[in-house]
């Protein structure tokens, strides 16, 4: 059962701190944002696919997080921005959207 004193402690916390939680949220939203847009990375959509079909075999179907965290790491690795987390992260949630999206699509098992 919901109880408004225990639950969700940690949103009253934050308003207690004078922060609100969309105001908090906006500005993440703002960081990541322009990672993504000052992207340090290209996607090789026939190189991509290719690497992610052979791994779509090798995973037993169940790939999808696991070949976008290690094609992030090593594409970093290669590009020099593996110690910059933010940057990464971006990377894997752009790159795993376009992939569902060509799933959603059709485009892509």
């Amino acid at each position: 059962m919901y109880d408004n004193k225990t639950q969700f402690k940690f949103i009253k916390n934050l308003e207690k701190a004078g922060l609100k939680l969309g105001d908090t949220l906006q500005k993440l939203n703002t960081i990541l944002f322009g990672v993504i847009e000052a992207k340090p990375y290209t996607f090789e959509w026939d190189k991509i696919i290719s690497q992610y079909k052979k791994a779509h075999i090798a995973y037993n179907h169940d790939s999808l997080d696991k070949f976008c965290q290690d094609y992030v790491i090593g594409y970093s690795l290669l590009n020099d921005f593996s110690t910059e987390p933010a940057k990464k992260e971006a990377m894997y949630l752009h790159l795993k959207a376009e992939i569902l999206a060509m799933k959603a699509k059709g485009e892509l098992d």
